[in-house]
């Protein structure tokens, strides 16, 4: 996921926009049936020191 940010306050994560970034990369072709959906999920973690990752990423998938 690429994330960006613009000077109007904008913080955004884009899974879709790969090649946008970043012009080596391939077009994002993904497409949802008519009548079905999607759920995204995110964690942002701000912390003052190194972070645990991989127990951050455990406790963050228990929690599905």
């Amino acid at each position: 996921t690429y994330w960006h940010a613009r000077d109007y306050g904008l913080f955004s994560l884009n899974p879709f926009g790969r090649k946008s970034f970043d012009p080596s990369q391939e077009e994002s072709q993904w497409k949802l049936p008519a009548g079905q959906k999607v759920v995204f999920r995110w964690r942002v973690v701000i912390h003052p020191d190194d972070a645990n990752v991989v127990d951050l990423y455990k406790a963050y998938s228990a929690e599905r």
